[in-house]
């Protein structure tokens, strides 16, 4: 689906080169197929955008099953460093707000929304045209920043979410959006760091422990360098090679 849709359109401001133009006849999907080695990998196990965000220990398990086959694969592990200082993600909020504004709701239909979509939208009407710009300034900044922070690595492992998954509702708090957003942010602490800078990433589920009498899947995230998603496809398929999930399945509850 990737060879198929990933491809310049007449206007695209921005491009990135496509696996074609710098091996003949090569795609994205051949990259499944190809072994890669001697990559250098960071492990980044600390919480980004919230600092002080719980970690489960089943997500850190996950992690270390991962690390333990990068490295059989000949793979050079370090640690990752945390790119930027958490209060600097704040920049990214106004222009979340502004983006839920921007969504094309009839003024019948707020009330329908869910709370905390209405407070993200009250917030984007507050925002100014220049908190807006100066937002944009400051995820280009955090971009730079993330780009030194981790040039010396080709592809960095992280849990994907902070915590097992969570029951239906179970963050969610209608009475305080607010504390809601924390509560996501604190459960996703990592992921937002590909959302602002636009570097590859890609989730596995390699971790599958018991949760509550319910063995369920457990993510890993690996992210690569801008424009490296044929590495990071070539290092996602050894993994799932080794750690094979196709034939597992949550296990549903009366």
């Amino acid at each position: 689906m990737l060879d198929v849709l990933a491809r310049p359109w007449p206007g695209d401001t921005f491009t990135l080169p496509l696996p074609g133009d710098v091996e003949a006849g090569a795609t994205f999907l051949g990259a499944c197929e190809r072994e890669v080695r001697g990559l250098r990998v960071g492990v980044l196990t600390d919480p980004v955008i919230v600092a002080d965000a719980p970690v489960h220990a089943v997500c850190l398990d996950a992690v270390a099953e991962a690390v333990a086959a990068l490295t059989g694969f000949g793979h050079e592990l370090s640690q990752a460093p945390v790119p930027f200082p958490a209060e600097r993600w704040d920049a990214f909020e106004s222009l979340w707000a502004a983006g839920a504004l921007s969504a094309p709701v009839p003024e019948e239909a707020e009330p329908l929304l869910v709370p905390l979509t209405r407070w993200l939208r009250a917030k984007g009407r507050h925002a100014s045209g220049l908190d807006v710009v100066r937002a944009t300034g400051a995820v280009q900044s955090l971009t730079r920043e993330v780009a030194v922070a981790w040039d010396d690595l080709d592809v960095v492992v992280s849990p994907t979410l902070a915590q097992p998954p969570a029951p239906i509702g179970s963050i969610r708090d209608d009475e305080d959006p607010a504390a809601d957003f924390r509560a996501q942010m604190a459960y996703t602490p990592w992921t937002s760091v590909a959302n602002l800078t636009g570097r590859p990433s890609i989730s596995l589920p390699l971790g599958w422990p018991e949760i509550d009498g319910r063995v369920v899947p457990v993510g890993v995230m690996l992210t690569g360098r801008l424009g490296a998603e044929t590495t990071l496809l070539s290092v996602a398929a050894a993994l799932e090679r080794a750690l094979p999930w196709a034939h597992r399945r949550p296990e549903v509850g009366a």
